[in-house]
């Protein structure tokens, strides 16, 4: 009778214990999906969305906090400032191509074909902020998921071992001067 007592006490505390372990992993489950619907941003066309916020380009600067990402967001936006220029003299050129065509045929080709070749450098460059923004974008979901932070770490910061200035003037690789100049000199070497 005892065994049976213990065993069906085991049995309960066991399945107890399971319960409040999927309860928990529930909540977490619960709280990363909130996140995940209120605080990502996704990509729609030229929009962006953020919850229940729909956002343009210039909205996203202040969603970005980590170096990676803001860095990322600045190289898309100056792929598109130069889209823009590179589409707005397309047009200009391909009009003004349009307007003299009855003049000076040989000019109007000339302006149809820098039109064209304008035109096809804006979409290379649209492209390229389209990449980078994505880009941008997913380290921002990953920081904001996942509590990771994405940052570039300067190759100063990561040579100023103890230990890696032992080794490499154990190994004759540089002396004790070469490290010195290396890790004082301005940041500028980043990984």
């Amino acid at each position: 009778m005892n065994k049976y007592l213990f065993k069906s006490a085991l049995s309960v505390l066991i399945v107890l214990l399971c319960c409040a372990a999927f309860n928990t992993h529930a909540q977490s489950r619960d709280s990363l999906l909130r996140v995940y619907n209120n605080e990502t941003i996704h990509t729609f066309g030229r929009f962006f969305i953020k919850g229940s916020k729909q956002l343009k380009f210039g909205d996203l600067k202040p969603e970005f906090h980590s170096g990676v990402a803001k860095d990322l967001y600045k190289k898309s936006k100056g792929n598109l400032f130069l889209s823009r220029v590179f589409t707005y003299t397309s047009i200009a050129a391909l009009v003004t191509g349009a307007i003299i065509k009855k003049n000076n045929n040989g000019a109007a080709i000339a302006l149809n074909i820098v039109g064209i070749g304008l035109n096809l450098g804006s979409i290379h460059f649209r492209r390229q902020s389209a990449e980078l923004i994505d880009r941008a974008i997913w380290h921002r979901n990953k920081e904001i998921l996942f509590a990771v932070q994405c940052s570039v770490i300067p190759l100063s910061v990561l040579f100023n071992t103890k230990k890696f200035k032992l080794k490499a003037i154990k190994n004759n690789l540089i002396t004790g001067e070469t490290i010195r100049q290396f890790t004082t000199r301005a940041p500028g070497n980043y990984l």
